[in-house]
Order: C-alpha cells, then structure tokens, then sequence
C-alpha cells in the first residue's frame, strides 16, 4: 500500500508539462457537446493489459473519491508505457527524475476510460488526469495539483509541533458524465505526542475551499461548467492568493479553447497591478511555467495564437520566448512544431519571429 503526502504546493507549475496532440489547433469543444447517458460499472482496462501492466489491484473510482485515502498504485517503470499513456513526458527536463503511478480507473459513457495519475519527483509532485478512448488513446487531459498535501513550513525539533499547508481534495460523480472536484487549502498549526504519533490541528490561520463542476462530452473531451468559492476563513496570503489564481489556469482541461486568452488576460492583469520588479520576481515565472504546458499538451493552438493575436500587444510572446532562453523546454520542439503548421504565412511568421530564441545548440 502506498499513499501520496508530503508533496510541494505549486511545484507541478514549474516542472510538469502536459501532453502534445490535438495538433490542429482548433477547439476540440466544438464537436458534439451532447453528453451521453450511461457508463459501465467497471472500467475497460484492456488497453492496459495490453501493455502488460499488473491491474489486478487498481482502484475502481467510486461517486466519491478522496485523494487522500489509502489506495493500490501500479507503477509505470517502461518508458514506453509512459510515453503511450503520458506523452507529455517525453518534452520533461532530462534533470527532472519522475516516478509515475496510476492511482484509480473509472468507466466513463462512450466507452471512455478514466485514469487518475500520481506524480513524484523528490518531495514535490502532482495528480493528474486523463481520458482514454476504447484502443487507449488519450482524447483530453487535466492537470490537478497537489490534491492531499501536507507541506510543514515550521517545526520543533523534536517535531512534534509545527505549522503546515494544507490541502484536502474530493471527487464526486453527480452523473455518469459529470463531476465536481471540491478543493480545501488551508495553513493551520498542529501537534502530536511524538515524532510519529497521530497529528491533530490546533489552529487554523486561514482557509479557502473551492468546488469546480465538469461535464464530459461524447467525444471524452472534459469542460469546466462553474467554479466558486464555498468557504473563506482568516486572512489569506495576498501572495499565495496571486500565485493561486495563475496555478488554476494550469488546471484548465487540454481540450479548452479559452485557455490562452485567459492567461494573457492575467498576466496583463498582473503587469498592471505590479511594478516591473514584483511581476519579474515571481507572477511572470509562473505565467511562463502555464504556458508552458500549453504549448505541450496544444502547440499549434498556442502558435496560431501568437499568430492571430501579433498586431495586439500582450505579455505572451516575450514569455513564451523566455522558455527557450531558460531551457525549461528544447528550441527543437518549438522547430519541429512550426514546421508541421498549416498556415504558411502564420508558419513564415513564426519562424521570423522566433529564429533567435533559445540556447543555439538545442536545434538539431
């Protein structure tokens, strides 16, 4: 048995891309948005078998699920069964060294697969999502974040008292093809009688819970129908509050064709708001770090943006443009990807635009 803890707040922002399809940039929403009916008590898990994975113990996701529970996980150790069910992780950084787990199964209508996700790398790491078709192709993706974090920010030495973050998360299924996840952060002071004893919370300084609803569509792609803010206590961190609002965008599904305006709109937001040494120290990084994994999981939605949107001035190009500078991602994917656009002139545009980003020697 083997549960998740201890992972760091955010840390998926800096170091976890999502996955590379839907190459032809449109709004994979625009399809049939009729949601089906009915779904299969249990999950098709041919595809994985096929792959050779023992899922014998996989959880099945019930109406309820909370991350936090005890559960079985099946390990991912090939990199090719990675690299089929998670793309995404072929563009990661070579430094960053992954573990990967897949932690539940559930049968969606149409014959689709739900897969929930594990990430560890070092303390930190995330849950992900994704949809699957019959043949075991991913057909949308979701980022969650930390969803049962217990990060200690201080402690005694004995470790016995401290203050902590923490986040609780629970999935519930109102229909076949419906679904809210219920999120709780809060920062709060706790104690135990000894290094290993029980823990109980002692004080709470602040917290926010918040719930999202999302629908399935025939096709497996995820929307997000409403979020809103259920409960607010104490005074939250204006920081934490701002790099809050920008991880959330990360969160949005793959298939949303919304995503990118609503990042740029937050970063001109927040170049706004900020002067140029505060939007430099940290909102800036985390923008580039969502827009990061935009251009994995939808690149050419992503240059067609850069393209349409060229004679309005927006915080997006130079951002995008220091994620070459920094590394965070190979010049050659941006190369690779140019080359398969459709658009000639949007593909000239971009090869102009971008032929001196990036370290030289990661083209080739």
């Amino acid at each position: 048995m083997m549960k998740m803890k201890n992972l760091l707040l955010l840390a998926a922002l800096a170091l976890m891309p999502l996955v590379a399809c839907n190459a032809n940039g449109t709004n994979s929403n625009a399809g049939d948005q009729a949601a089906p009916a009915a779904a299969p008590a249990k999950p098709d898990l041919g595809f994985l078998k096929k792959m050779g994975l023992d899922v014998s113990k996989l959880q099945t996701i019930d109406d309820s699920f909370d991350f936090g529970q005890e559960r079985e996980f099946v390990l991912l150790e090939k990199n090719a069964d990675i690299f089929k069910l998670l793309p995404m992780v072929e563009s990661m950084s070579e430094e960053i060294d992954a573990g990967y787990y897949i932690g539940g199964a559930k049968a969606m209508p149409g014959g689709k697969t739900m897969l929930l996700y594990s990430v560890e790398y070092g303390d930190a790491g995330t849950e992900l999502m994704g949809i699957y078709d019959k043949n075991g192709n991913l057909v949308d993706f979701m980022q969650l974040g930390n969803c049962d974090e217990y990060m200690t920010i201080e402690c005694d030495d004995n470790m016995t008292k401290g203050k902590a973050q923490i986040t609780n998360t629970i999935m519930k299924f109102t229909s076949p093809s419906e679904f809210t996840i219920d999120k709780t952060n809060k920062l709060a002071d706790w104690k135990r009688n000894s290094e290993k004893g029980p823990i109980s919370i002692t004080k709470v300084y602040w917290q926010v819970q918040t719930l999202s609803k999302y629908s399935l569509d025939n096709q497996g792609h995820i929307a997000l129908v409403d979020e809103k803010e259920v409960k607010r206590q104490g005074v939250v961190d204006p920081d934490y509050e701002r790099r809050k609002s920008v991880s959330d965008l990360a969160h949005l599904p793959m298939s949303d064709p919304t995503r990118i305006d609503r990042l740029s709109k937050k970063a001109d937001d927040l170049y706004k708001q900020l002067n140029n040494g505060e939007y430099d120290d940290d909102p800036s990084y985390y923008i580039q770090q969502v827009l990061a994994e935009y251009f994995d999981s939808n690149p050419q939605a992503l240059l067609q943006w850069i393209y349409k949107n060229r004679n309005k001035k927006n915080q997006i190009v130079e951002h995008f443009e220091q994620i070459f500078a920094n590394n965070w991602r190979n010049k050659y994917t941006l190369v690779k990807a140019i080359e398969q656009m459709k658009d000639k002139n949007a593909q000239k545009y971009l090869e102009e635009l971008t032929s001196q980003w990036g370290p030289r020697d990661a083209v080739g």
